[in-house]
């Protein structure tokens, strides 16, 4: 019985093997770099000062010296907390 599964499915995945082989369309071409669109995708890549913004917000290693702070500026105080590893690798 399971001989006959074993070789019933070889048979399928024969059949499909063409199919499987062969690479899907590319949807869209890479666009190519040129010496005249370099500067044009140097623009689109690199961060804008607006999305560096949050570079400029303060981090405290003390929670109490932070809602010192915010508490001074009348602003929200985002609280981060994790558990593990930075990167992920637990």
């Amino acid at each position: 019985m399971s001989r006959t599964r074993f070789l019933a499915s070889g048979i399928l995945m024969l059949g499909f093997a063409p199919a499987l082989a062969q690479q899907p369309p590319a949807r869209w071409a890479a666009p190519a770099l040129t010496d005249a669109s370099y500067r044009q995708w140097l623009a689109f890549i690199r961060s804008s000062t607006e999305e560096l913004k949050w570079r400029k917000v303060r981090w405290h290693k003390s929670l109490s010296e932070a809602a010192r702070e915010a508490r001074q500026l009348q602003r929200p105080l985002l609280l981060w907390t994790m558990n593990g590893h930075p990167c992920g690798e637990t």
